[in-house]
């Protein structure tokens, strides 16, 4: 019976240290997304340009980011040596 009542105490622990751990990671990407929002409008403030050219350097961003992410995951890893081969060495 006791190690049930301190098998529920851990899981309720994790379940608490999940829920704080969430909450953290959730306000420190929002921290970061409201920093690179901010820089992101001081340097098109300061570019002044028109609205056509800040969309089309956003997509163009937008592209690379994707197409950068793309080749990550979609990358074929290496061949590894087979097993005679590693004998050779």
């Amino acid at each position: 019976m006791a190690m049930r009542k301190s098998t529920a105490i851990a899981q309720r622990l994790l379940i608490e240290y999940g829920k704080e751990a969430e909450k953290a990671y959730r306000q420190e990407r929002a921290d970061s997304a409201m920093r690179l929002h901010t820089a992101f409008v001081e340097t098109i403030a300061k570019q002044q340009v028109d609205v056509q050219t800040v969309l089309y350097v956003l997509e163009l961003i937008r592209f690379e980011v994707l197409f950068q992410r793309f080749e990550q995951l979609f990358k074929e890893p290496a061949e590894e040596p087979r097993l005679e081969e590693k004998k050779a060495d």
